[in-house]
Order: structure tokens, then C-alpha cells, then sequence
């Protein structure tokens, strides 16, 4: 059975099927306890009826292990309506989700030793061109730099990650 939640507040449809639901009897009351399988969040005008922009549609997937990096680049890509579709270092994972996937941006740390070669770089930008790259770094040298610009690299951010600067990069038009 599929039903549709309409908010009071503001124009999300958020479709789901509910799976199980299971009924208490007390001697003073029915306590209700569903299980529900969610399906989909959308922006929908309900004057008009119809859909608009998806408020997932930018995704992102960050190829970090540095847990405080994670946490300062997940909490501005939330704040800026940005859907995490994962978060690896395994090559093999970040290629699975590009392929299931029809854009994003790729947060890719470069001074992870397995993620850090041009050639994995390459493989990503030429298998998913929709995909955008930012690399991020603690110290990278300028002939670095210039591979990964050749490579279509859309953007660096420096170590440590600072809220500021992912919303600057993320501002750029690059970006939208």
C-alpha cells in the first residue's frame, strides 16, 4: 500500500509503503507500531501539483578516512542540501556509486596512498565525466597540482577542512 504525506509546513512529498503494522490491545488503549519502508523524498508544488527540483539531487560522495574531515565536509554538504551517497577509500565502492549515480562530486583524499595516483583519477574522470573531483590535501606540489588540473580535477581544498572553505568552493558556479 503506497501513501502520500503531505507536511504542513513546507512542499516535500514523501512517498513510502508501509511493510508491517502491528496493533496492541490494552485495556485502555490500541497502541499502533508501524514498520515503514521509505521510498522518496521530492519537492512538490501542491497548488500547482506538479513536481519540482529534487532537494537530493546534489549528491556528493567523500573518499575520506580522516573522521574530522568527514564530519566538517558532511555537515556543510547537509546545510547546502547535498545527499552523501557514501563514504569509502576503496576505489571498487567509489566506482559502484558513480555508476548508479548520474552526477555528483567526488571528495577525494589525495594523501590516502591507494586513492592518490593520477591513473585512478583518470579512470574516474573518463568512466563518469558528470562527476566532479575535488581533491583534498595536506601539502600538494605544483606539478600535482597541474596533473590534476590535466585530469579535470574541479576543484582543491586544503587540510584541515574548515567549514569556510568548502562553502567557498562550493559557491563557485562550478558548483551548481
Amino acid at each position: 500500500m503506497v501513501d502520500k504525506l503531505r507536511p504542513q509546513t513546507n512542499n516535500i512529498l514523501v512517498k513510502f509503503n508501509v511493510t508491517d503494522t502491528v496493533i496492541i490491545l490494552t485495556d485502555s488503549q490500541a497502541i499502533f507500531y508501524t514498520r515503514v519502508f521509505f521510498v522518496a523524498i521530492q519537492d512538490f508544488n501542491f497548488t500547482s501539483n506538479k513536481k519540482t527540483s529534487n532537494p537530493t539531487s546534489k549528491q556528493a560522495v567523500l573518499a575520506m578516512d580522516s573522521e574530522t574531515d568527514v564530519a566538517s565536509l558532511s555537515k556543510v554538504l547537509k546545510q547546502q542540501r547535498y545527499h552523501v551517497l557514501a563514504n569509502t577509500v576503496q576505489l571498487k565502492e567509489i566506482i559502484e556509486v558513480c555508476r548508479k549515480h548520474k552526477n555528483g562530486i567526488i571528495f577525494l583524499d589525495f594523501d590516502i596512498e591507494k586513492l592518490s595516483s593520477m591513473e585512478n583519477l583518470s579512470k574516474i574522470k573518463i568512466n563518469f565525466p558528470n562527476f566532479k573531483v575535488v581533491l583534498t590535501a595536506n601539502v600538494m606540489d605544483k606539478q600535482q597540482v597541474l596533473d590534476a588540473k590535466k585530469n579535470g580535477v574541479a576543484g582543491f581544498l586544503a587540510k584541515p577542512l574548515t567549514p569556510e572553505s568548502i562553502e567557498k568552493l562550493l559557491s563557485k558556479s562550478d558548483f551548481d
